[in-house]
């Protein structure tokens, strides 16, 4: 039989243990009072943005708005929004993202659509929603705003001004962060994205889900949907504010923001930036304001071609020109850039739903005959993937060849995005 011997504990960490047991006990304690019994405190943080000034004296807006309404239904209707923000820490130079919402025809109108995040499997559970003891579990799914399938968005970048314009090599995301001033401070400041709290403002609607039966009793999913506060958000009430406005207005507006924005301040000792909103504190609540001063431009005209843009580019192209009814050969002096649509070809059955496609004889009989005509080919692989159809190149006699073929591209939805991918056309 093992025998085993007395093992003597120190009294002194038997001490130190009694003492670090009533801390610990005590901290609880404290926090427990504190959060059932403590008054709540309220935190306010207003940041108010005007005009952003690099050390050089150069100022912009922030946030500049360029709305064509197409109510003269001579062009597109577009949106544009323009992000001005410090290049960097030393905050001598502006770099700028923008954001384009086009309609694809004369016809068509811009709108934004709720769209659920389809990545989540189930959304969060809430059992402190009404109904949660009676039958009901109640889910918060989020998801955001996009716009409608009869227009495109488009992201582009510049370091000067869109003097020179490119499609964003780092396009927004939930991640982006804007280097802005507040005063005399800098901050950086970013949407709240998947950070976003569920409240009555961001509520979009409910829809009644499944029902699951148990031995006794059922319970049925009631499903609540909210949007992220997220640049596809900000974009829509802008567009809500743009149409809003009297057209011929070009002026700045000072708009109230709640709680869309995170903001980081930074230490110019350290080089780091720190949040300034209160995390993890049950007992204060916070009313977070922003006041942006916006500059809006505002036309009953629709954009026609590229210039009209402040970006200087329409549909993803600098050298976009919107084709009417001609009734002359004058609008063709100089040189003309037609963007052609699937509309414009024939599918040609290579094998199962696989295709390629041929420039229309009615396309080509008609622009033929303007001797300076120049092509941007888009094909969307949006729209082929809705007709089950796989896009495999161009046919041998495309008719291409009968035009000056700029460049030639697919684009599609990734992400929200639309992604532009050059493909060979000769």
């Amino acid at each position: 039989m093992a025998k085993y011997k007395n093992i003597k504990v120190p009294k002194s960490l038997i001490v130190c243990l009694a003492i670090l047991f009533c801390l610990c006990a005590g901290i609880d304690g404290w926090y427990f009072y504190v959060w059932k019994y403590g008054s709540e405190k309220l935190v306010s943080n207003t940041y108010e943005l005007g005009l952003q000034t690099t050390t050089s004296g150069d100022t912009k807006y922030f946030v500049e708005l360029d709305y064509m309404s197409n109510a003269k239904k001579n062009g597109l209707e577009k949106l544009d929004i323009k992000f001005n923000y410090m290049l960097d820490e030393n905050q001598e130079a502006f770099y700028s993202q923008g954001l384009q919402y086009v309609a694809d025809s004369v016809d068509d109108t811009l709108d934004f659509e709720y769209k659920a995040d389809a990545s989540q499997t189930k959304g969060i559970y809430l059992n402190t929603l009404p109904g949660w003891y009676s039958g009901v579990d109640n889910y918060a799914w989020w998801g955001s705003y996009r716009v409608n399938e009869k227009a495109a968005m488009y992201n582009y970048s510049s370091g000067d001004d869109y003097k020179t314009t490119t499609l964003s090599t780092n396009p927004l995301s939930l991640k982006t962060k804007f280097k802005i001033q507040v005063g005399d401070q800098l901050f950086q400041m970013k949407f709240r994205n998947e950070d976003t709290e569920i409240s009555p403002d961001n509520y979009q609607y409910k829809t009644v889900g499944d029902v699951h039966f148990y031995v006794v009793y059922a319970r049925t999913d009631h499903n609540w949907y909210y949007t992220y506060y997220d640049y596809s958000y900000f974009s829509k009430l802008m567009y809500e504010v743009a149409k809003s406005i009297t057209p011929g207005t070009n002026k700045s507006y000072v708009f109230e923001f709640g709680d869309l924005f995170d903001y980081y301040l930074y230490d110019a000792e350290t080089g780091q930036y720190s949040n300034t909103r209160y995390e993890n504190c049950d007992s204060v609540i916070q009313d977070m304001k922003s006041y942006y001063s916006i500059k809006i431009n505002v036309s009953e005209n629709g954009a026609q071609k590229a210039s009209d843009s402040i970006f200087h580019a329409l549909h993803g192209s600098t050298t976009y020109n919107l084709l009417g009814d001609y009734s002359s050969d004058d609008y063709f002096v100089g040189r003309t850039v037609i963007t052609t649509k699937l509309n414009d070809f024939d599918f040609v059955n290579i094998v199962d739903k696989r295709y390629a496609i041929k420039l229309r004889d009615e396309f080509v009989n008609y622009y033929s005959k303007y001797p300076k005509i120049y092509l941007e080919v888009e094909i969307d692989l949006d729209k082929l993937q809705e007709l089950d159809i796989e896009f495999v190149g161009f046919t041998e006699d495309s008719n291409l060849d009968k035009f000056n073929v700029l460049k030639a591209y697919t684009i599609q939805t990734v992400d929200g995005q639309k992604i532009k991918t050059e493909v060979k056309h000769d």
